[in-house]
């Protein structure tokens, strides 16, 4: 009886996938164009085309994000399903448990992804460099209105940036709530940032 049990054990341990399967899949991902940033769960991982070894977690969808100047961020979940192995685990719900526990309960797949990335809105990169340009030649001058909370050289700059002037008082708003700091800047670039903030 007592190596009926020891038989019993050994079978039921040697049926979970954590004894036979990687607790992690090789992903590749590649990207037109190539030299792509990518990014898993918000960790900058290498640029495309890549090949890396995403950790099994049974409990936790990883997302990627590519990232390339003049081209639109691209996000996408790294999809899995059920590792075949675990269906062994006929035996104990103490196999399933561990399985899920150590990850092994899934697998990575698809293995690929190919991403074409699409490239920004021209006038809209453009935009957004005219008004970083305009805040900086025109650095005195916005200063000058910070002083007063108001004036046209933060108004153009809002409308360069937005394409509007709709919706300027909320920005005139966030602007004098901020003036001391504002007016603290002493580089035109640092100033032009902090501004795209308040928008």
């Amino acid at each position: 009886m007592k190596k009926v049990s020891i038989l019993f054990f050994l079978l039921t341990l040697t049926s979970c996938a954590t004894l036979f399967s990687d607790s992690s899949d090789e992903v590749k991902i590649t990207s037109e164009p190539e030299g792509a940033a990518v990014y898993i769960e918000g960790n900058k991982v290498g640029v495309t085309p890549l090949k890396i070894q995403v950790r099994r977690e049974t409990f936790v969808n990883k997302t990627a994000m590519l990232k390339m100047q003049g081209y639109e961020t691209h996000q996408f979940r790294l999809a899995k399903t059920l590792n075949n192995t675990s269906l062994f685990n006929t035996t104990s719900l103490l196999s399933w448990g561990t399985d899920a526990l150590s990850g092994k309960l899934i697998i990575y797949s698809p293995k690929s992804y190919y991403i074409e990335l699409e490239k920004k809105d021209v006038s809209e990169v453009k935009k957004v460099e005219d008004a970083f340009y305009f805040a900086v030649v025109n650095y005195e001058a916005i200063r000058n209105d910070l002083a007063k909370g108001d004036g046209e050289y933060l108004s153009t700059f809002y409308d360069k940036e937005k394409g509007a002037s709709k919706g300027s008082e909320s920005f005139l708003n966030k602007v004098k709530s901020n003036s001391k700091e504002l007016l603290s800047i002493e580089y035109a670039d640092v100033l032009a940032k902090k501004l795209k903030t308040l928008l």
